[in-house]
This record gives structure tokens, sequence and C-alpha cells, in this order.
């Protein structure tokens, strides 16, 4: 086993939790806010790491075997290397987490973000239906440049060189390959897009602003963040409800990470949406969302 990592910084900005956007995060001490930015890290890690395994995995094996690629070598090469990079990032994630709380992760790769078994069969399901391969790339481009945009943020905060600086790099070394992946998922939604049934469009943009729009909503993970915190400060167990209630009202556009999706952060994303305007996320997506949760 790895030795655990002894450092008092924080991970990430404090703005970039869900706790610091609400009033009782003013009732944090200051070890009891270092130690909630700290787990709130370790939980982007393993979101960061399970979409990797659990959809991009899947979805790369899907558009292997799909029509619109079966002479595009060139692409199917880089579709190759991003698996190969993708699996690379999860073992770095997966490392940190490990040296950073061995107590939590001896045994086990994911707790905070972990699927209940109807989630995952869901999922399968999902990237198994026919027909939904518009949505299911859009999806794929909308969380790599979401992921980016994260670690874009980390990198370039005016209080980055105050932060844990293993976490920073590990934020680095992700962004360097990155980038490239989203250029690699264009080139592969406007195949799809070219070869998708005009009929199946609104079925296929409903479904992304679904999912994407429950991706954003703080839930499950984001509580168990929270619960995990209470239960080693017995200061905070009282608290652990309002502490719930608090981030479940968050506003989806005025919290980590839904404030990160404009233009500006995700201009990719918003050129897909002009070139395929009916995927373009609209207010009825949110409010979908807070009512689904």
């Amino acid at each position: 086993m790895m030795p655990p990592r002894d450092t008092a910084r924080w991970y990430i900005p404090e703005e970039y939790t869900h706790l610091f956007h609400t009033p009782v995060y003013q009732a944090l001490n200051d070890a009891e806010r270092t130690n909630y930015n700290r787990l709130y890290s370790l939980r982007i890690n393993e979101q960061f790491f399970t979409f990797e395994e659990l959809f991009i995995q899947k979805i790369t094996q899907r558009i292997r075997h799909h029509r619109a690629f079966r002479q595009e070598t060139e692409l199917l090469d880089s579709i190759t290397r991003l698996k190969l990079e993708e699996e690379q990032h999860s073992r770095m994630f997966r490392l940190f987490n490990q040296r950073s709380r061995p107590d939590i992760y001896s045994g086990r790769d994911i707790y905070f973000a972990r699927l209940s078994r109807l989630e995952s069969g869901l999922l399968d399901l999902l990237v198994r239906l026919p027909g939904l391969n518009p949505a299911l790339i859009f999806l794929m481009l909308a969380m790599e440049e979401l992921t980016t945009a994260i670690s874009t943020e980390i990198l370039n905060h005016p209080l980055v060189n105050d932060l844990d600086q293993d976490y920073v790099e590990l934020h680095r070394r992700h962004l360097r390959d990155e980038k490239r992946h989203v250029g690699i998922d264009v080139k592969i939604l406007k195949k799809v897009m070219a070869c998708a049934p005009a009929s199946l469009h609104p079925v296929n943009a409903a479904v992304f602003r679904r999912i994407f729009g429950t991706i954003l909503k703080p839930r499950r993970s984001t509580i168990r963040v929270i619960q995990h915190l209470a239960g080693e400060s017995g200061r905070l167990a009282g608290m652990k409800r309002e502490m719930i209630d608090a981030v479940k009202s968050l506003d989806i556009a005025g919290a980590f990470p839904g404030m990160l999706v404009q233009p500006s952060r995700m201009p990719v994303m918003y050129a897909m949406f002009a070139q395929f305007g009916g995927f373009s996320l609209t207010d009825d997506t949110v409010i979908a969302t807070n009512e689904s949760s």
C-alpha cells in the first residue's frame, strides 16, 4: 500500500464545491472546510474515472462497429488512442485517491460516486439501445469538455499556488490529453449525425438534455460527501440534514459544475449546438432536473 499523503492544503478552490454556495458553509471551521474540500475533490476524481470507464469505454467500443466508421481508419486509430489514454487517466486518479485517503479506498476504488444496480443497468441499457448514437456522442462530448473546463479552471485559478500541487499536477496531466479528445469527439459526432435519421433527432436531443441536466444537479455522491464529513466530525453530526438540504436546493447554473456550462468555458459544445440546434440546452432542462432530484 502506498503511504498516505500528508498535507493540509485544499485540493480545489472553495468556490468549486457545493457547500460554499450555501449559507451553512459559514458555520464550518477551517479544519472542517479543509476536510470537506478534500473529500469533495476525491469525489470529483471518482466521477472523472467512473465516466471514463463506465461510459466512454462502452461508447467507443460501440462506435468501432458503427457503419459510419468502417472506412475511417485514421479516426478509428484516434479512438483507440483515446481509449488507452482514458485508461491511463483512470489509473492516475485512482492512485491519487488511494494515497490521499487509504482508509476510505482500501479494497475499493469508488466510494462517493458508486452507482446503484438500477443505475448501472440503465446505463448499460442506454449504450445498447439502437437509435441513440447522437445522444450518447453529444453526452460524451459535453462531459469531456466539462472535465476539460474543470481542470482548466483549477490550473488558471489565481490561488492555484496555494493548492495542493500534486492535485494540480493531476489535472495538468489530465488536461494534456483531454483537449485533443474533445476534437475527436467532434469528428465522431459529425459522422454520426450525418447518418442518423432526422426523425430521431428530437428523441436524442431530449435524452441528451435530460441526462446532462441530471449530472449537473447535486445528487447522491454530493450527499455522501456530506454524510462522510459529518461522520468524521461529531460537531457536524447535528448539521448533517441542514447541509444536505442546502446543497439539494442549489440552482444548477449558480453552483459547480453547472456554472461552467457556458460558451466561454465550453465553446466546442456550444458550437455543436449552433450546428445541431435541436440539442441546445433550455430552461426546461433545468426545471425538469430540479423536479427529479
